[in-house]
């Protein structure tokens, strides 16, 4: 049985167990995960927790740290419903970044024809100022999805508790 990681934040893949000394293979990237070949290791000299370790993405293979010796996660145990939970995180993130940009696209273009009165660029300025509400309105449905979410992860939180508590 083997156990398998998702990297919490970038680090770097190395040839040994210890820091000092070991060569970089590679880094490990954002939600990227590892199945660990080996059973985790207490590195004594540094203070960190590492394990061997096989990237899905690539087949490299290395040691990689688990925890730091502040107390730094860099390794969650993987499962499918915390994979699935990174993904929508993920995406609500680069959905917000885009409803960003284009709002702010459109501002910049409405402020740049705001002195148009007539001809073709008055019709691509009333064009813009058509865009706003569904930007808006995709902007709003954004937040609804978010806060859905939230939610759910809220209950599923409360659900795992009374399970515990209902076993103890």
């Amino acid at each position: 049985f083997r156990q398998r990681y998702v990297c919490t934040t970038t680090i770097s893949m190395t040839d040994s167990v210890a820091i000092k000394g070991g060569k970089s293979i590679r880094k490990v990237d954002l939600h990227e995960v590892l199945e660990a070949t080996d059973l985790p290791k207490k590195d004594d000299s540094a203070g960190l927790t590492r394990v061997k370790a096989k990237a899905d993405k690539d087949g490299k293979e290395g040691f990689v740290t688990i925890s730091g010796n502040q107390g730094t996660i860099y390794l969650e145990q993987f499962s499918a419903y915390t994979a699935c939970e990174k993904r929508v995180e993920v995406a609500l993130q680069e959905m917000a970044e885009s409803i960003a940009a284009t709002n702010k696209y459109i501002e910049q273009k409405a402020e740049e024809l705001r002195s148009v009165k007539g001809g073709p660029l008055a019709d691509t300025k009333a064009e813009l100022l058509r865009l706003r509400p569904r930007v808006q309105k995709v902007h709003f449905t954004q937040n609804t999805l978010k806060k859905k979410v939230l939610d759910a992860q809220r209950k599923y939180n409360e659900c795992l508790e009374a399970e515990k508590k209902r076993r103890q």
